[in-house]
C-alpha cells in the first residue's frame, strides 16, 4: 500500500510538473520583423552582432514579444526605426548613419540594451527598493567599450521614421520671363520623409534694369509650393516634383513727368528637379531646374511708353545652392 501511494503522489507530480512547463512562455519567441531595400539588407549583421554584445541569439532570448526593424534610405543617408514589443510594454528608437553598415552596428548595440534581462536578486538577499513613480525615467546610458553609440530616447510609438525639416538658398538664371536673362534669389523651406518632400519656397527677381525703355525696371516675386517624389543612391538624390506658383510682375519706369508703374499678377505650373550631393549628415549641394508654363500671359504697360513686355510661353529657370537639414 505504501508503494502505491508512493507512485500516485510521484505520478501528480510528474503531471502537474509537466502542466506547469507547457503553461510557461517557451524560449525563442522574440521574433524578428525586419524590412530593408535592397542596398541594406544586413539583418545576418545584425543578428550576429547581437548575439555578441548580449552572449545568445535573439531566437534564443528568455523574452516574450516582437522586433520590428524598418529601414529606408533618405537623402542624408539611411534611416533604421526599431519597435520592439516586449511582455506587453512598447520601445521604439530611431538612429540615422552615412552607410548603412555602421547604421545597423549602432542598431545591434540600442537592441542589445533593450534587450538586457531584469536580474533577480539571489535567495536570501534584499529586493531592490522600488523606484518613486514620479521621479522621471532616466535613458540608460551608453557604453563606448562595446561599440555603442549614444541615441536619443524615443517616445514609445507604432509609425516608423518621422519627418525632417530643412532650408534652401541658391542663386541662379531666368532665362526668358523677362526680355533677357535675369538673376535670381531662391529660397525654400521643406519637410521630407525617405524620398518624399513638400516645399514652400520662392524664386525672385530682383528689381532690375532690361533696357526696354528709359529708366524703366522689372521685377517678379513668386510663392512656390512643391510636391516631390524621387529617390536616391548613397550620397546622390534625385526628386521631380509638381510645382505651383502665384505671384506677381512688377514694371516701374520714369517719364518726363511722373513716375508711374504697373503690376500683372502671375500664375504658373510645370515640375521642377531637384538633384543634390551629400557634403554630410545635414548638409549638401544641390540643382533646381524648373519648366513653367504661365497660365496668364500678361502684358506689362508703363504709361507713355506703351507695351513694354509679354510673359513667355514657357519659363525655364537653373539654380544652384546649399541645403541644410535640422
Amino acid at each position: 500500500m505504501r508503494h502505491i501511494g508512493l507512485s500516485r503522489a510521484l505520478g501528480t507530480g510528474l503531471a502537474f510538473g509537466l502542466l506547469m512547463a507547457s503553461s510557461r512562455p517557451a524560449l525563442g519567441q522574440m521574433a524578428l520583423d525586419w524590412q530593408a531595400p535592397e542596398g541594406c539588407n544586413e539583418r545576418p549583421l545584425l543578428e550576429a552582432r547581437v548575439q555578441e554584445l548580449t552572449g545568445s541569439s535573439l531566437e534564443q532570448q528568455d523574452l516574450i514579444g516582437e522586433l520590428h526593424v524598418v529601414v529606408m534610405q533618405v537623402p542624408s543617408g539611411w534611416r533604421l526605426g526599431m519597435r520592439m514589443e516586449r511582455d506587453g510594454q512598447l520601445l521604439s528608437r530611431e538612429l540615422e548613419g552615412e552607410d548603412c553598415i555602421s547604421l545597423t552596428h549602432a542598431a545591434a548595440s540600442a537592441i542589445a540594451l533593450l534587450l538586457e534581462p531584469t536580474s533577480e536578486p539571489p535567495e536570501g538577499a534584499e529586493a531592490p527598493p522600488t523606484p518613486d513613480p514620479t521621479e522621471e525615467e532616466k535613458p540608460a546610458a551608453h557604453d563606448p567599450s562595446r561599440g555603442e553609440t549614444s541615441t536619443p530616447a524615443t517616445t514609445p510609438s507604432a509609425a516608423g521614421p518621422g519627418w525632417r525639416l530643412g532650408g534652401r538658398f541658391a542663386t541662379g538664371v531666368d532665362f526668358n520671363l523677362f526680355p533677357r536673362a535675369a538673376g535670381i534669389v531662391s529660397l525654400a523651406l521643406f519637410a521630407e520623409r525617405g524620398n518624399f518632400r513638400v516645399e514652400l519656397g520662392s524664386q525672385a527677381v530682383p528689381e532690375q534694369n532690361f533696357d526696354v525703355g528709359s529708366g524703366v525696371t522689372l521685377s517678379h516675386l513668386p510663392l512656390a509650393a512643391r510636391a516631390c517624389q524621387g529617390a536616391s543612391w548613397g550620397a546622390v538624390w534625385l526628386l521631380p516634383c509638381a510645382h505651383f506658383e502665384v505671384g506677381y510682375i512688377r514694371a516701374r519706369g520714369a517719364t518726363a513727368t511722373s513716375d508711374t508703374a504697373a503690376t500683372a499678377t502671375s500664375w504658373a505650373a510645370g515640375l521642377t528637379v531637384l538633384a543634390g550631393y551629400r557634403l554630410a549628415a545635414d548638409v549638401g549641394v544641390v540643382l533646381e531646374a524648373p519648366i513653367l508654363l504661365p497660365l496668364a500671359r500678361h502684358r506689362l504697360q508703363v504709361e507713355g511708353l506703351g507695351i513694354l513686355h509679354e510673359l513667355p510661353v514657357v519659363d525655364a529657370r537653373l539654380a544652384g545652392g546649399l541645403e541644410v537639414r535640422w
